[in-house]
């Protein structure tokens, strides 16, 4: 492991880890509910704090609609920092073991110049996604316009009727 730099820990995203026990919706024609309460701050008796809690329906796995998703990544020279590139192969690892087998996954990737590293592939073929996921490597300036646009070709491509369609980009944003 590593520890990370201290500007790319985000407090929401530690927050967001933890798994709270907030009573969701019964139904999903309500999407969420919320808990709002108000106490005293204990170290400045003239402020307050607010918690507000969030909590939306859960969709069981079943129930939910197939998935088209491109992974949009960029792999410019900025990006080989172990808490970049490498990090983010891990997390769309994760991703994609999560995926059912009629999901699909493709991967545009945007350096010097965009390009499709894996047309829409179903996610059964996950050895295959993967193994476009492990060799994707850093280096060069950034395309990124190119990749935004060959991403979206391929989430049109591939579009699922009343389903989630997403295109994912992953940047450091330099």
């Amino acid at each position: 492991g590593f520890i990370p730099q201290a500007d790319t820990v985000r407090v929401e995203e530690m927050i967001n880890y933890f798994p709270y026990d907030w009573k969701g919706p019964d139904s999903a024609s309500t999407p969420f509910n919320s808990t709002v309460s108000v106490m005293p701050t204990p170290w400045n008796e003239h402020t307050r704090l607010m918690h507000v809690a969030i909590k939306g329906f859960d969709v069981k796995p079943a129930e939910q609609p197939r998935a088209n998703l491109v992974f949009l990544i960029d792999v410019s020279g900025s990006m080989s920092e172990q808490d970049k590139l490498p990090l983010l192969q891990s997390a769309f690892r994760l991703l994609v073991n999560k995926l059912r087998p009629d999901d699909t996954v493709s991967i545009v990737t945007y350096a010097g110049d965009a390009g499709t590293v894996l047309e829409p592939t179903k996610a059964s073929e996950k050895d295959k996604i993967l193994a476009a996921i492990d060799n994707l490597t850093s280096g060069g300036s950034t395309a990124g316009e190119a990749g935004i646009k060959e991403a979206y070709r391929l989430a049109q491509k591939s579009f699922v009727k009343d389903g989630i369609n997403r295109v994912m980009l992953a940047t450091d944003g330099d």
